[in-house]
């Protein structure tokens, strides 16, 4: 969780991602409340390129931390699959769409 927390340098950072793939790793924190637009920009690629799952920050530790609003979040980009679509499409959960009144 959080990959734009830690201070790898580029090659670094590739070799994390190539080794989390090879070792069955399948998602990456794409968009949290503390990224600003270069480090979504980065993971948004990253996720591509390594074919991962993506997801976006659910928590949110406090205002002094975040660059937006709590619940305020914006939606992942339609060029990556969300964690949670493979996990509807396996049935392993179900559409918030399906759980409206």
């Amino acid at each position: 969780a959080h990959p734009g927390r830690y201070k790898f340098s580029v090659n670094e950072e590739f070799a994390l991602f190539s080794e989390f793939k090879a070792h069955g790793g399948q998602g990456v924190e794409v968009l949290t409340g503390s990224h600003g637009v270069a480090d979504t920009t980065k993971y948004l690629g990253m996720a591509q390129e390594f074919s991962l799952l993506a997801s976006r920050g659910s928590d949110f530790p406090s205002p002094e931390e975040s660059r937006i609003d709590l619940g305020s979040l914006p939606d992942l980009p339609g060029s990556v699959t969300p964690v949670w679509q493979v996990l509807v499409d396996r049935g392993l959960t179900t559409p918030l769409a399906a759980l409206a009144p």
